[in-house]
């Protein structure tokens, strides 16, 4: 009676993943764009995203606020080619402090900040948050380190650099003489 019963409720917990949209099984991995155009298909839904952690951490007590970068910019070919080419598609994210100690590089000028997943709930307008748009994560994890980025001073740069300082001199010379002439 025993092992029928165990039996009967194994095959109940097997159908049930089999005919269970896979959706509950696991997050959905979406992009940052997907989820602003078509937010209100993801509002409350526990989704994953992949990116660039860029700008600050901003620590709120036991939370902290991340933001996400998934540009088409910030994948490994783009960045192995210096491409830095489409729109900036970003998104807030919500976590404890324990998770946000995890980044250890920010992106910006000077680095590529950490690729990271993170998974979490999506809200298209958070009550808790303002009526932000925002991702309030259970879990993150590196995926790669960030790096700094090396922008040297090129022959063109210098050029550049030397032609706007050159015509900076001129315009005070100009205005400088404009001045003197008018007082007398």
């Amino acid at each position: 009676m025993r092992r029928t019963a165990l039996a009967l409720l194994a095959f109940l917990v097997l159908g049930a993943l089999l005919v269970w949209p896979q959706k509950a099984l696991a997050a959905e991995r979406v992009s940052v764009k997907d989820l602003t155009e078509s937010a209100e298909n993801y509002d409350s839904q526990t989704v994953t995203i992949e990116g660039e952690v860029i700008g600050d951490i901003m620590l709120r007590g036991d939370y902290a606020w991340i933001t996400v970068n998934d540009d088409p910019y910030t994948s490994k070919e783009a960045q192995e080619e210096r491409l830095r080419a489409g729109f900036n598609i970003g998104i807030g994210v919500w976590l404890p402090s324990s998770q946000a100690e995890k980044v250890k590089v920010l992106g910006g000028y000077k680095n590529v900040g950490d690729r990271v997943s993170v998974t979490g709930v999506f809200h298209r307008a958070d009550g808790e948050h303002g009526g932000d748009t925002d991702i309030v994560a259970q879990s993150l994890v590196v995926l790669e380190p960030g790096k700094s980025v090396s922008r040297p001073l090129t022959l063109i740069r210098w050029i550049i650099l030397a032609a706007l300082a050159g015509l900076a001199i001129l315009l005070w010379r100009m205005r400088r003489t404009r001045i003197r002439a008018a007082l007398g």
